[in-house]
């Protein structure tokens, strides 16, 4: 059992129970403390990003009956665990079809000045994992790690942020959308004849990667409400 007791360190006097362990689900013991937790009766929550790929019926059904505050946490850190990640949506859903789902979304890790073929892969494989997590109906929500101000382009991982971190616009509309509301937003509430800078930053995206432009616009283009696809775990 664990070092800690949850006696040890929960206040009763708190709404809530959070919890900083992001790697809860791949401890041997994970069942008794979530047990412990769900028999304490108090609302608690993950903060961190849930490890998904360890997910199996067992601890989805676990989860969904707990009496949980908030959105559900995981991560979704690396492209090349899409198809793990995939299977395991298909189990989460089934067990817990309509509590929101949140995805940490880390990109911009070792970004240097001049490697412009890595941000454009980045970015792509970014927007990739948004477009699996749309189609699953789970929010995303970008991380950027600090080397994302090493590259002349890393504001484009701020656009996107301010973008897919807010449900409002994330839901609503296209990467591509949001950046020409920002634009048409300065030009009625504001006398500024200059181009805003999500929209600046956009198309100095696009002019340096116009070669490559055919990959990605689609992506940017991409809309939740087009993308969410409950065949995918209802199936």
């Amino acid at each position: 059992m664990p070092y800690s007791n949850l006696n040890d360190f929960v206040d009763d006097s708190r709404p809530f129970i959070y919890l900083w362990d992001d790697n809860f689900l791949c401890y041997k013991n994970w069942k008794a403390l979530l047990q412990e937790l769900i028999d304490r009766g108090k609302p608690f929550q993950f903060r961190q990003g849930l490890d998904e790929r360890v997910l199996d019926d067992e601890r989805a059904e676990m989860l969904c009956k707990a009496p949980y505050h908030g959105d559900f946490i995981f991560a979704f850190d690396q492209w090349k665990d899409c198809e793990l990640i995939k299977r395991k949506l298909k189990i989460w859903k089934r067990h817990c079809p309509t509590k929101t789902t949140k995805f940490y979304l880390f990109c911009g890790y070792e970004l240097t000045a001049d490697d412009d073929e890595k941000l454009f892969t980045d970015v792509y494989f970014l927007f990739c994992r948004i477009q699996i997590l749309m189609s699953f109906g789970c929010l995303g929500y970008v991380m950027r790690h600090a080397d994302y101000i090493n590259h002349r382009l890393g504001n484009i991982y701020t656009q996107v942020a301010r973008w897919c971190n807010q449900p409002q616009f994330y839901k609503k509309m296209s990467f591509e959308e949001f950046v020409f509301r920002n634009q048409s937003y300065q030009e009625e509430h504001s006398s500024s004849k200059k181009i805003c800078k999500s929209l600046a930053t956009y198309k100095e995206f696009k002019d340096t990667f116009a070669d490559k432009w055919g990959q990605i616009e689609p992506l940017f283009k991409m809309k939740y409400e087009s993308t969410i696809n409950p065949v995918n775990w209802e199936g």
